[in-house]
Formats: C-alpha cells, structure tokens, sequence
C-alpha cells in the first residue's frame, strides 16, 4: 500500500516532534496536542494508512530513530486519538 500525499505530510508533523528524543515515547502526549489541533479524524485516517503501508516511515524525515521505534510511536499515537472526537466535527 503507497502513501499518500496529504498522509505523508500528516506523519512528518507527528515525527518532526520528536526526532531529537531519546525516547519518542516521552513526548506522546505533545504530538497528541498537535493532532486535537486539527482534524483527529484525518489523523487518524493518515495513521491508519501509514501503518498499512510498507513505505519506509522513518525516511519520513531525518532518521533518527529505526523504522521499529517510529511504527510502535505512531502505532500507540493511533491507539491514543481513537478516545477522542472530532473537534473539527463538533
């Protein structure tokens, strides 16, 4: 499955936090701040096809952390935003 675009661009905003980090995991809930500030559901969507796909997502960006460390980020960031609405829908 190929990555989108729009998809692609959503998963840098997420990264780009955290390339510097030790341990992506600590700043979980900032990249979770940034997502509620714009559509969760299109996150959630971009999340769910960059998950899917066999695209290299640590080549998102500068690779400061292994593919392994960048899907389980991502993957616990989707886990998170699936408890939130839609503010975007309210």
């Amino acid at each position: 499955m190929e990555l989108s675009d729009r998809a692609a661009r959503l998963m840098r905003s997420l990264i780009e936090v955290v390339y510097f980090e030790r341990d992506p995991l600590e700043k979980i809930d900032h990249v979770l701040e940034l997502a509620l500030q714009g559509s969760v559901d299109e996150y959630r969507d971009a999340l769910d096809q960059a998950l899917a796909s066999k695209v290299r997502l640590a080549n998102l960006g500068p690779e400061y952390h292994p593919e392994v460390v960048v899907r389980r980020f991502l993957a616990e960031v989707r886990r998170r935003l699936s408890s939130f609405d839609d503010p975007q829908l309210n």
